[in-house]
């Protein structure tokens, strides 16, 4: 992984341990989109915002993008073949239901998506706390990720937009970097 500070957007990355042997693999995509749609409607919950469902397509396409960084070994919106946010949107016949209005704008965001990456060995502090922690699994995953973007105002404003109804999110690996994409709807 060439950027290993970096998420996209500017937040550190992230590095964590192997899990447990009653802890699911952390890219076990089912219980990462479990363990994060609890922790992202628990925060729309305290903002008064209303919550997400689990999107099947949503989650396929995050898991698609998650493997291409993995592959590719790049961490970003533009695939290397230049493909966007709003081309996987469209391809996957989501525009224009998925348009997400700008706060306060008369503008709109073709669907939505949040990315970073992470190393699966070692020890991290947790943004605003300096706990050490390990990710062992989807659920420390899944924590780490929506702690440090809330961290990060790019990151958070996505998530925090009002329109928000659906997500889904994968995970790639590559050796024991781990790519993350999650995608609002």
């Amino acid at each position: 992984m060439k950027r290993r500070s970096v998420l996209a957007a500017g937040v550190a990355a992230l590095a964590g341990c192997s899990a447990g042997a009653d802890t699911p693999p952390v890219t076990d995509t089912d219980a990462l989109n479990a363990a994060f749609l609890d922790r992202f409607n628990a925060m729309r919950e305290e903002r008064g915002l209303r919550s997400a469902s689990q999107s099947d397509v949503l989650t396929e396409m995050a898991s698609a993008h998650a493997a291409n960084m993995a592959d590719h070994d790049y961490l970003g919106h533009e695939q290397p073949d230049g493909t966007s946010i709003e081309d996987r949107f469209r391809e996957r016949g989501l525009l224009p239901q998925c348009r997400v209005p700008v706060p306060g704008s008369d503008r709109y965001y073709p669907g939505a998506e949040n990315v970073a990456g992470a190393v699966e060995s070692g020890e991290v502090t947790h943004p605003g706390t300096d706990e050490t922690f390990y990710i062992s699994g989807p659920d420390s995953l899944a924590r780490f990720v929506m702690d440090s973007w809330m961290t990060s105002p790019p990151h958070r404003d996505v998530m925090t937009l009002p329109a928000i109804q659906e997500l889904g999110i994968g995970v790639g690996r590559n050796g024991e970097d781990l790519f993350v994409a999650v995608e609002f709807c």
